[in-house]
């Protein structure tokens, strides 16, 4: 029996299993603190519950985000959502990011314009950045037509994995539901490494 060989098939199981559980798809569902009904919390900076950071850039004094329930002239989806809309003379784009810059991908989000009755369709974009300092972009239109509510919208296949930050730099959105999922962090690369170096150093006993 060749006991390094089940020691580090053992190791990089376990190493790979922890990375699985944890790379799920996780939601952004900006729910706490809870808003009352017609109250609102204002940031520069948020942190969700699910781990996604969301940050105001410039920071600037009228420009901040809200978390919203339900209030008169804003869209309302029955729970709290994220809404913004640049009024300082200094533009603001939004950023969302992980802690430590670990790379993520972006699945879905749900958008409204943040103005309700909405009169017209605005365009909500979003910039994705790489480590290597690539960008991708995408640009959804929503709102219009006397509009209340929030559209799900879904990202192409380049925002699937590999940023490390998302900017919008739309000066006036809602959102809410941003489905996102976590690249594999340093354990799961360990993992498929002892793997592949275990079966190179200690090849299976041939039964024959």
């Amino acid at each position: 029996m060749n006991i390094p060989w089940i020691r580090l098939m053992i190791l990089a199981l376990a190493c790979l299993w922890g990375q699985n559980t944890s790379a799920q798809n996780r939601v952004a569902a900006f729910n706490q603190p809870w808003p009352g009904y017609n109250e609102f919390f204002a940031y520069w900076t948020y942190a969700d519950a699910s781990g996604l950071l969301a940050q105001i850039t410039p920071q600037a004094p009228d420009n901040y985000f809200v978390l919203l329930t339900a209030a008169a002239g804003h869209p309302t989806n029955g729970t709290p959502h994220i809404q913004f809309k640049s009024y300082h003379i200094l533009s603001s784009s939004t950023l969302f990011r992980l802690p430590g810059q670990s790379p993520f991908g972006l699945i879905s989000v749900d958008l409204a314009d943040p103005v309700a009755p909405s009169l017209a369709p605005i365009d909500i974009t979003f910039n994705g950045f790489r480590a290597d300092g690539s960008m991708v972009s995408q640009t959804f239109t929503v709102g219009g037509a006397g509009s209340s509510s929030f559209q799900r919208v879904y990202f192409g296949p380049a925002f699937a994995h590999g940023l490390v930050r998302v900017e919008i730099p739309s000066p006036a959105w809602a959102m809410d539901n941003i489905v996102w999922i976590p690249e594999p962090d340093s354990a799961a690369l360990l993992g498929l490494g002892l793997l592949a170096w275990a079966a190179r150093r200690f090849p299976r006993p041939d039964r024959s």
